[in-house]
Order: C-alpha cells, then structure tokens, then sequence
C-alpha cells in the first residue's frame, strides 16, 4: 500500500467518522427537542419543522460520504482525462 493509498483511507475514515458525530448529535438534539414538544404543546408538533430540515441536511452530508464517486467521482475524472487526452491526440478537440 503506498503512501497516498494510506492518506486516502485515513481521510476517508475521518469524513465516516464526522458523519456518524453528526447521525448521533441529530438523534439526541431531535430527540430532546421531540421530548420538550411533547412536554410544553403536545397539540402541535413543530418539532418535524426542525427534524425535517436537518433531517435533510444529514442525508446530503450521508450521500457526500457514502456516495461520493457514484455520479462524478474519480472513476468518471480517469475516463473523461483518458478521453479528453485522446481526442487532443487525435486533433478533434
């Protein structure tokens, strides 16, 4: 494994790590929020406002580190260079 390959793991796990401090700092800020609701307007829920929102907010920060090479990822820069490279090659650039 080079040099590079173990910094990129590293990087990887740390962003991983960052999205599971945000999952667990959405269930306990929701989740108290969801218990004062239930305490002080058990009528209205305006809790889902908030939960929805940052609920939001969480699945992008989950498919930027779980998804991040699925649409343009690294595999899509190598074949657009190799491509780009070709056609400069070949003059229809």
């Amino acid at each position: 494994m080079t040099e590079e390959q173990v910094q990129e793991a590293r990087r990887r796990v740390h962003r991983v790590r960052e999205f599971y401090v945000h999952a667990a700092t959405f269930v306990v800020v929701i989740g108290g929020l969801t218990l004062f609701n239930w305490i002080v307007s058990p009528t209205f829920w305006w809790v889902v406002f908030p939960a929805i929102g940052w609920g939001i907010g969480l699945g992008a920060h989950a498919v930027s580190v779980f998804f991040e090479d699925a649409v343009l990822g690294k595999a899509w820069e190598a074949r657009k260079t190799r491509e780009l490279i070709e056609q400069e090659r070949r003059g229809t650039g």
